[in-house]
């Protein structure tokens, strides 16, 4: 879903399930307070800007491989 914790500044933690297979354009930007992030296995594209200006990231963990990660 495109956008779907667009600038939710409190987000702290998110699990994505394993049935998601993408991740929609600005998913997550802007999510200032999200230190970390693992993407399943299940997930084969990434659309753009999805971790934009998420200022507190500092792990992003892939189990898969991405197909396509749009810029």
């Amino acid at each position: 879903e495109r956008e779907a914790f667009y600038d939710c500044e409190s987000l702290t933690s998110i699990n994505i399930p394993n049935k998601v297979t993408s991740i929609g354009d600005r998913s997550l930007f802007y999510c200032t307070s999200l230190p970390a992030i693992t993407i399943p296995r299940s997930v084969k594209t990434i659309g753009a800007w999805v971790l934009y200006e998420c200022k507190s990231l500092k792990s992003i963990t892939l189990e898969g491989t991405i197909n396509q990660w749009s810029n």
